[in-house]
């Protein structure tokens, strides 16, 4: 097999893999079950292994001589059914990745990565998990502290600044230990804000309950502290809620909420859909208040818009966890992590704090301050 033969085959599985990704992010708006996506991701995994195997054999001329004319069939009809249109798809799909435009409303964007230190990496015995997370380059413990501002439409100017302190996907279980997440907060304690938002994903299991009191139990904020629940969350879920909600947390999930700041008022809405139902009914809330969603998925972004939300905060995709340069995560398109727009609705995708898998190449965690200016 040539090279450029070999270069087409991969630029063709390339494109199959990111279509495939987007059409499983968006069954995601049709509350499947977490099994049926599993199963979805295994079944595409293998069915594209074994079109990239049987590309390779048919392209090899010790397994179909092209210079027959049953050979030559065979690869003409492979091409029509896999290659061409995987190539076409990347022609189409690449230059969205790297040109997506900017939204209007993000106004700036800084980020300053802290070294964390291996030394926080676990309480516990030095397992494969922990080795795991000691790999060459990995930045599991190089934390993004993100500034965001963001220029609303629908901001009335008396909430001209809110500040929102956006935390998603902290994982809490043994690798990392108790240890990072409170050197991580260390780092953001000078830092002042109006409000603390929680997107899910918050503990791995029942045993890490207890470090609740020296990591979130140290963030207050003057209009409070917001979470809901995500798919890591589901098992025991009213023992996890309830443990929040001890230490002054509002669970907002599936829930619309009233927030007074002065005079000015607006709304907080939790949306943990598809792993739990309803989603907030929004039609009920008064008119004309600016509305802040709390989505642990991102892909309720369109349902957020036919909705009249103004701003959506989610998580749930790490970023994509590995990065490849100049390419990106082929993981999580297309709302890995960032600000996208659509109409008068803003999304800001976190890339999470914790993880379930400790590898994180060129992805780094993320604890993000938003502030949020009004047009006027």
């Amino acid at each position: 097999m040539g090279a450029l033969s070999i270069i087409l085959l991969l630029l063709a599985y390339i494109g199959w893999l990111l279509l495939v990704r987007r059409w499983i992010g968006w069954m995601y708006t049709f509350g499947p079950s977490d099994a049926l996506l599993s199963a979805l991701y295994v079944l595409h995994a293998i069915g594209i292994t074994v079109w990239l195997v049987f590309t390779w054999m048919a392209l090899h001329e010790s397994s179909i001589h092209l210079s027959t004319v049953d050979g030559w069939k065979v690869m003409a009809w492979w091409n029509q059914l896999f290659v061409v249109p995987g190539l076409l798809l990347v022609l189409i799909m690449v230059p969205l990745l790297f040109f997506r435009k900017r939204p209007a409303a993000l106004v700036s964007c800084t980020e300053n990565h802290v070294d964390i230190g291996c030394d926080a990496s676990s309480d516990g015995p030095r397992d494969m998990k922990h080795r795991f997370a000691l790999l060459p380059r990995n930045e599991l413990f190089k934390v993004s502290l993100s500034e965001y501002e963001l220029r609303m439409e629908n901001l009335p100017s008396s909430l001209d600044g809110l500040t929102l302190l956006h935390l998603t996907d902290t994982h809490f279980n043994d690798t990392p230990g108790v240890g990072y997440y409170e050197k991580v907060f260390d780092q953001i304690s000078d830092w002042t804000y109006d409000m603390v938002v929680l997107t899910g994903d918050i503990f791995d299991h029942l045993e890490v309950l207890d470090w609740i009191p020296r990591t979130l139990g140290r963030l207050d904020a003057r209009l409070g502290r917001y979470f809901i629940l995500g798919n890591h969350d589901v098992e025991h879920a009213q023992q996890r809620r309830k443990a929040l909600v001890d230490i002054g947390w509002t669970d907002v999930g599936s829930k619309v909420t009233t927030v007074s700041d002065g005079d000015a008022e607006f709304l907080v809405a939790g949306d943990e859909y598809p792993w739990f139902k309803p989603r907030p009914d929004l039609s009920s809330a008064p008119e004309g208040l600016f509305t802040l969603l709390l989505s642990h998925t991102p892909y309720e972004f369109n349902w957020a818009r036919r909705n009249g939300v103004d701003l959506m905060l989610a998580g749930h995709l790490h970023g994509g966890q590995i990065r490849l340069p100049r390419i990106g995560s082929p993981n999580g398109a297309p709302y890995k992590d960032g600000v996208f727009q659509s109409r008068s609705t803003v999304l800001f995708v976190g890339r999470g704090l914790g993880q379930i898998t400790p590898i994180r190449f060129g992805c780094t965690p993320e604890v993000t301050r938003i502030r949020l200016t009004s047009p006027t």
